[in-house]
């Protein structure tokens, strides 16, 4: 929701580009961050699952 918010506000003409991407990379950050989160989850499933096998 947040991303794309900050999308819509960044203006192309670069007019208060300034503050609009401060705003996009810090949702980029928290973006990539969350995502983390679920990738470190699913690969301990993987590996979990993985050691069972054996």
């Amino acid at each position: 929701m947040e991303e794309a918010r900050y999308r819509k506000n960044d203006t192309p003409s670069g007019v208060s580009s300034g503050d609009n991407k401060t705003k996009f990379t810090d949702s980029i950050i928290k973006f990539y961050v969350s995502k983390l989160h679920i990738v470190m989850i699913v690969m301990e499933l993987v590996i979990g699952s993985v050691e069972l096998a054996e």
